[in-house]
This record gives C-alpha cells, structure tokens and sequence, in this order.
C-alpha cells in the first residue's frame, strides 16, 4: 500500500494462463505473487516466445487495477490465486522491457539513469515506441530547427476570395 505500482521494477514471470484470445501472467519478486494483464503487442510478444516463464522484465507505469487504495499481501482476504483474484497489474508495451539473467529482483533503486529520467523508463530512440502500445515513460528528443508558424487562412468578402 505504500509503494505506487508505476514504480521501476523488475520482476519474473512465474506462469503464463492461456484464456480464449487473451493471456494473462503472474509476476513475482520472488517473495509476493501478483497477476497481471497485458496489452496486445505484450501477448503477442508471448506467442512469439520473446517472453516466457522465467524471463525477467523491467516494468513502470503500470496500473493496479480492482483496489483504489492498494492491497497488504499479508491480508487473510486477499486471495493469492489468480483466476480468483480481480485485482491485477495493467502492463504495456512501451512500458515493459526484457532485463538481464543477473538482474536483481524489486524496486529499481534511483542510480544516475534513472534519476536523469525522473525515475521511470528512458525511450532511446523513436523506433522502440510501439504505436498502441501505452503511454511513453520518457523520452529524449533534440530538436534540430524549428520554423515559424504557417498558416492559410480563406476569406470571402462580397464575391472576393482574400488568402492571408
């Protein structure tokens, strides 16, 4: 409850569940099961076998979706299955990235990358956006030249046709 779920962090995925034309996973840091639900381009990366049990991901901006105020893990009510469970985490594409074997599970701590990004996930180039794919966390674009603004403006007056 005291951590937003569009924290940097990064976690294994623990099951993949097949369901009609969806998939749906369950991530985990190795101490906390959480389910999550992906977006197109995410599943379809699955299917493709890019990800899969045991990969690691790096996530942000991620929406917790069925509980307002979040949940204690710890709670006797919160049910840990997660074809029962309602609550689950929202992942997309231009929000998720495949980490390294070695990468150490959890929050991500704020080192100089991160910090230089406001603390999410930088965007290198505008060939990794996935058009669909979610929110942009952060992205650095230099601007070459800029131009005035031009516009075409169309009058008529008394028969006449004034362009301005």
């Amino acid at each position: 409850r005291d951590i937003a779920a569009s924290r940097m962090m990064i976690l294994v995925i623990s099951k993949i569940f097949c369901r009609k034309e969806s998939l749906r996973i369950e991530l985990t840091d190795g101490w906390y099961v959480v389910p999550a639900i992906l977006d197109p381009h995410l599943q379809h990366f699955i299917r493709l076998g890019k990800m899969q049990v045991g990969s690691k991901i790096l996530i942000c901006n991620s929406i917790l979706e069925g509980a307002d105020e979040g949940i204690d893990p710890l709670d006797r009510n919160y049910p840990g299955s997660v074809r029962s469970c309602s609550i689950r985490l929202k992942l997309f594409a231009n929000s998720t990235r495949l980490c390294k074997w070695s990468a150490k599970l959890g929050l991500v701590l704020p080192t100089k990358y991160v910090k230089s990004h406001g603390g999410t996930l930088g965007i290198n180039s505008l060939s990794d956006v996935v058009p669909g794919g979610g929110c942009i966390p952060s992205i650095n674009l230099v601007i070459c030249k800029s131009y005035p603004i031009l516009f075409k403006e169309t009058v008529s007056r008394n028969g006449k046709t004034f362009m301005g």
